[in-house]
């Protein structure tokens, strides 16, 4: 074993790719019982911790860096203009040694790792060998020699001894210093310009691309206008993100399907087979009620994406519309696996598990999506309506007080996840409930929360809620009070 430390190893990766990682890991774990290297990934992220300034610190902290080369690394955003630069920039300033590891088959002639020797040999993608266990072991081989340089360990390595110096003539001792002052001066004002620009634009990018991934357009928006405030450099960095962001933005506030339309196209012309555009067409099928379609565009930004949560999602809410809830299930889990502290997705397949039957599951996810976002009143009243179908009105009391003090709570109510239209049922056969606004979703609250006081006994408690005004038209009111008799007649323990 070596007596000097580790060398710390950083991959860069696309998800798609994780099997192969953890195949490659397995190979290299000699290297790690030797004490040769202390690999890292994303994976290794603890939960609550800032995963982007993980990333950061390890890619910078990082000797050897390895990039996982494959179609996937080349299409991903993060990888390509994120993780890829500051990779290059480290290399080339001696700060760390960059080898790719060429994964799958795909062209990567011209791109900034292509003048770099990578492994295994002769850049023959893993994938391509007609047995992989053999390319692991020479890429295993390759890693192992690159460690040992590293530490100064290699048993090759000959001894260095430094020459006596020459007497240097003063002119040339002038210059000499004349030029390390200079490349000081460079080195200065490249770390300025690093820190002040290109670090910050590279962290709101990769911020821009997780919140449209997860369909959280408007707060895109606002991370993106950050970037572009940075010159040319946000600009680029940044590429079709505002642009994406901006796609339901329309100047009177009122949706067009013809101008999103535009937009798809215009996405196209500058990027072929952009993952979002064909997010997006799925969104305008789906508003068109054509779902099967919606289903075929969903599927093709998957393609193009696998690792786009927000695709999961829409076809898990696609496949529930149509009745095929293990299939949206299917979904939700894929959307929750790809981004797992978004509470609307946890909300979604906790209402998928709760379809199923499977309420321990529904329950617990329902309280994960809340612990993470507390202000989520969608999963309050979710909840309390599982609860109370489980007979247990006492433990739906509390999610329903927790709702209706958010409903009546302008800051909270406004909130981009609580403004969303909901929809409540009776059973898989019943006409669904329509709380598509503010004042429906109040009236639906209050009676309900009036409801479940009368079931404990609480009359004197319920009864404010019952003369609480619903605004509005009484046609309306009469329908929501009518649902929520039948809702608690068929939860009524």
């Amino acid at each position: 074993m070596s007596s000097a430390p580790p060398v710390r190893v950083f991959y860069s990766y696309a998800h798609a790719d994780e099997a192969l990682r953890d195949e490659l890991e397995q190979h290299l774990s000699l290297l790690m019982r030797q004490g040769l290297i202390e690999p890292w990934y994303d994976r290794n992220i603890r939960a609550g911790s800032e995963w982007r300034l993980q990333i950061d610190t390890h890619l910078d902290e990082a000797q050897l860096i390895l990039l996982l080369i494959s179609p996937a690394f080349i299409h991903s955003t993060f990888c390509y203009t994120i993780e890829l630069p500051r990779a290059m920039e480290r290399h080339h300033h001696g700060e760390a040694r960059v080898i790719p590891i060429y994964m799958r088959p795909v062209d990567w002639h011209g791109a900034l790792f292509a003048g770099v020797q990578g492994l295994p040999m002769d850049a023959k993608a893993v994938t391509e060998w007609s047995h992989p266990d053999l390319a692991f072991k020479n890429i295993a081989e390759g890693l192992r020699q690159a460690a040992e340089a590293i530490q100064g360990t290699h048993p090759g390595a000959p001894m260095v001894h430094a020459p006596l110096a020459p007497k240097v003539p003063i002119f040339t001792r002038r210059m000499w210093a004349a030029g390390v002052l200079f490349i000081i001066a460079m080195a200065v004002a490249g770390g300025y310009l690093y820190t002040r620009h290109i670090k910050p634009v590279h962290r709101l990018v990769a911020d821009g691309e997780r919140l449209l991934s997860t369909g959280r357009y408007q707060e895109a928006k606002s991370v993106y206008q950050k970037a572009l405030r940075h010159g040319w450099y946000g600009q680029w960095a940044a590429g079709l993100g505002p642009e994406k962001a901006r796609i339901y933005d329309f100047d009177n506030g009122e949706f067009s399907a013809d101008i999103v339309a535009q937009r798809i196209g215009h996405i196209l012309t500058q990027r072929r087979h952009d993952p979002h555009a064909y997010l997006f067409k799925g969104d305008l099928a789906y508003i068109a009620n054509d779902l099967e379609q919606a289903i075929m565009f969903y599927r093709q930004a998957i393609q193009h994406d696998a690792n786009l949560p927000q695709a999961y999602f829409n076809l898990g809410v696609v496949y529930n519309k149509l009745g095929r809830t293990e299939t949206a299930l299917e979904m939700y889990e894929n959307a929750v696996a790809l981004a797992p502290r978004y509470s609307p997705y946890l909300n979604n397949l906790a209402h998928a598990y709760s379809q199923q039957g499977r309420h321990d599951e529904a329950i617990s996810t329902y309280e994960r999506a809340l612990r993470l976002a507390p202000n989520l009143l969608i999963s309050h009243f979710d909840l309390a309506r599982l609860y109370r179908r489980l007979a247990t009105p006492d433990k739906a009391l509390w999610h329903l007080q927790q709702g209706v003090w958010g409903l009546d709570n302008p800051e909270l109510a406004e909130l981009d996840h609580n403004r969303q239209p909901w929809s409540f049922r009776l059973n898989d056969q019943s006409q669904p409930l329509p709380l598509h606004n503010l004042a429906r979703k109040r009236c639906y609250a209050y009676r309900t929360l009036a409801a479940t006081l009368r079931v404990l006994d609480q009359v004197k408690a319920a009864e404010p809620y019952e003369r609480q005004g619903c605004d509005l038209p009484p046609s309306e009111t009469q329908v929501i009070q009518a649902w929520v008799h039948r809702e608690t007649r068929l939860f009524e323990p």
